[in-house]
């Protein structure tokens, strides 16, 4: 028996309709190990780095536990990232989607 619903082969799109993607315009320490971001639409969120670096980083790249040599991170585009090397490295949209354990962190060595 058949049935008399088809699926169209392409998805109809409202031509209104534009996805807004909020650009990092400006980072700032709160403390030692939080880092607070300012979007492009005025929304600041702050995440706490000690846990993750804790769970995450291992060997030589321990001493960024050190606030002095944590504070020298660098974000470009959607990633923040630490050393010259980029030794660590996070994505901030995935940190501010999964608060606690993101899952796609990258180390260099």
């Amino acid at each position: 028996m058949g049935t008399s619903i088809y699926l169209s082969p392409a998805r109809k799109v409202r031509s209104g309709a534009k996805k807004v993607e909020a650009k990092i315009i400006r980072s700032y320490l709160v403390n030692p190990f939080s880092i607070a971001f300012e979007f492009s639409t005025g929304k600041i969120k702050r995440i706490d780095f000690l846990p993750l670096f804790h769970k995450y980083v291992k060997g030589e790249n321990l001493k960024y536990l050190n606030p002095s040599v944590f504070r020298k991170y660098k974000v470009n585009d959607d990633r923040i990232f630490w050393g010259k090397n980029e030794d660590i490295v996070f994505s901030i949209p995935t940190l501010l989607e999964k608060q606690d354990a993101p899952d796609d962190i990258l180390y260099i060595f």
